[in-house]
């Protein structure tokens, strides 16, 4: 008897346990998943749905715990008037000269200034307080980035002439007996003041971030304003500049940047 060859194929099938024709007809997905079958593309999608609302409720969770925490704790009080700075001990218990200074330091009004010239000894001191050495010499008055030495220069501007700060012998130098006041600044009253202090940075010398010189002259000018008030002397910053009349006067080299200037005057 002769043996059909297709049902030959079927009894010889690699399926274990039998032929091709014990196991029941039907989509792959009702038999079960093992090594080397891929889960069908709309099992793993609905996977991925189910863990996309997984995170989603966890951050909801989340951030909803952040509101309630934000919301739930205490108001800090704030401190908007000077009776209250004045319950603290810091300010009321104790007495000293830098909070009495900082309560008086201030801009003079434009209006306001004298043509009471500055002593030559109030120069210097205000030079020094810009600048100057302090600690023994083994530091600066202001704060200079990377234990450099200063790199904004002091110049004092009057009727007798141009003077540049020394910082290492702490003196004036004179530059000139010219009066160029009035070539300096813009404004009026700074071309009429007594008095002038200049600030220019010197490029060159700045380490680091190229904006710490202008961080200095912010810190030189609070120092000479602090000072002046205890000088009984009139200070006002001033950016109003005639820039390119400073380098004759001054002999700025092409790295030196004038930047502004301290109008000053004796109450």
């Amino acid at each position: 008897m002769s043996r059909d060859p297709a049902k030959t194929d079927q009894s010889t099938s690699d399926a274990p346990g039998g032929p091709v024709s014990d196991v029941p007809d039907g989509p792959i997905s009702d038999a079960p998943a093992g090594p080397g079958r891929k889960r069908p593309a709309a099992a793993r999608t609905a996977a991925l749905v189910v863990a996309l609302v997984v995170v989603l409720m966890v951050a909801a969770v989340g951030w909803a715990g952040v509101i309630w925490l934000n919301y739930s704790r205490p108001a800090r009080p704030a401190i908007d008037t000077r009776a209250e700075l004045e319950l603290k001990p810091v300010l009321t218990d104790t007495e000293s000269a830098i909070i009495e200074a900082l309560e008086r330091r201030n801009s003079a009004l434009a209006g306001d200034f004298t043509d009471k010239p500055v002593t030559d000894p109030a120069q210097l001191a205000l030079a020094w307080a810009a600048t100057g050495l302090n600690r023994g010499g083994s530091g600066f008055v202001v704060p200079l980035a990377m234990h450099a030495e200063p790199y904004v220069s002091v110049y004092l501007a009057t009727a007798a002439g141009v003077s540049r700060y020394d910082w290492a012998t702490n003196k004036l130098v004179s530059l000139t007996e010219a009066d160029v006041r009035s070539n300096l600044v813009t404004q009026g009253y700074a071309k009429q003041a007594p008095c002038l202090m200049l600030l220019v940075i010197d490029q060159d010398k700045v380490k680091g971030n190229t904006n710490n010189g202008y961080i200095a002259v912010g810190a030189m000018t609070q120092n000479v304003y602090l000072l002046a008030d205890e000088l009984n002397i009139q200070a006002r910053y001033v950016e109003s500049i005639e820039a390119d009349q400073w380098r004759d006067p001054l002999n700025l080299t092409a790295s030196q940047i004038p930047v502004g200037g301290i109008v000053l005057a004796t109450k």
